[in-house]
């Protein structure tokens, strides 16, 4: 029997280390981000007006790559040939994304589950079109999806962003409109490998101002994504805090996370551009100018496309339990 128990509570230990590295356990405070002016990290370029980026290994070499949407409808393509702790921010035209009339604004994520970075592009008509990466997962190829797009807006000027909001394996889609600030929520109802977009209001955040433009990331390492969301404005973006869950969002309003302002028509873009398991930040602004901000706070959690499964609290309870059932295993 005492054999039987030692392979017990090796067992246990085991599973309740592969939990902690599988589901993970933040270590940042409360406090959330501080951002500091970095021009080191500014695009290149001016793209015009608009200037609405966008990150995403799209080379998977482990560092963020660039996108920059514009009001004529492109985007633009920046290889990071710079590294994962110093971005440098080269022009990459062969990668640039399809033309979609006018005020792109593209968000990335593995739509289809193959390993490699899918595409949502808003614009001014109130659409957000789906393209499906049809080269690799080092070289992308862009072709159309109309299957994946989202329903069309009522309301000029569409911004989308994709995160899994509940939790359950696949990207969830928000669209506001940048001609009135409205929103909608659209819970990916369909498969990892197959999204269908189903409106669900009970996670809308708040209606914005004129230009709102977001964009998601867990900047609190509490295992949920919270959101930022920019406006035309004094180029002011607004940030909320997740204080809802891992599977069901609540956005409430935290103005210390509240980066610097950019003039006008700030459109946020967050990544870890640093490599230091902390948010940073380009806003885009109308001027066709993406200004890098660093995250300063300290210390910090790793992000993470999908934030954690399970809440350490629960996670915590679990290996206890496990802990537990050692204790009485031994004592038969």
């Amino acid at each position: 029997m005492q054999t039987n128990i030692r392979k017990y509570n090796t067992m246990t230990a085991i599973f309740a280390l592969l939990l902690v590295f599988s589901v993970g356990i933040g270590i940042a405070s409360a406090d959330g981000p501080t951002w500091t002016t970095k021009p080191g990290w500014d695009a290149p370029d001016d793209v015009g007006t608009g200037a609405a980026p966008a990150f995403a290994d799209i080379d998977a070499d482990g560092d963020y790559d660039l996108f920059i949407g514009e009001q004529m409808g492109v985007s633009f393509a920046y290889e990071n040939t710079g590294s994962a702790t110093s971005p440098t921010w080269t022009k990459k035209s062969s990668w640039d994304l399809p033309d979609v009339g006018a005020g792109s604004k593209p968000t990335f994520a593995d739509l289809d589950n193959d390993g490699d970075h899918d595409l949502l592009i808003g614009n001014n008509t109130g659409f957000s079109l789906g393209y499906e990466n049809t080269g690799s997962a080092t070289s992308p190829a862009w072709t159309a999806n109309s299957s994946w797009d989202a329903p069309r807006l009522s309301w000029n000027g569409c911004k989308p962003a994709l995160a899994d909001l509940d939790n359950d394996g696949d990207y969830d889609l928000l669209l506001y409109a940048a001609s009135n600030g409205n929103r909608v929520v659209y819970e990916n109802t369909g498969s990892v490998t197959s999204p269908a977009w189903t409106a669900n209001p009970s996670w809308n955040p708040p209606v914005m101002a004129q230009g709102a433009t977001p964009d998601f990331a867990d900047l609190d390492g509490d295992g949920d994504y919270d959101l930022m969301v920019g406006v035309n404005a004094a180029g002011a973006t607004s940030t909320y805090e997740n204080t809802g869950s891992a599977t069901s969002p609540a956005w409430t309003a935290n103005p210390s996370w509240n980066p610097p302002s950019v003039a006008m028509s700030a459109k946020p873009a967050l990544a870890d551009l640093d490599n230091d398991g902390d948010y940073d930040l380009l806003i885009g602004n109308q001027t066709g100018l993406s200004l890098g901000f660093e995250n300063t706070a300290s210390p910090a959690p790793p992000p993470s496309e999908v934030p954690a499964i399970t809440a350490p609290g629960f996670l915590l309870s679990l290996i206890s339990l496990f802990g537990l059932a050692v204790i009485v295993m031994r004592r038969m």
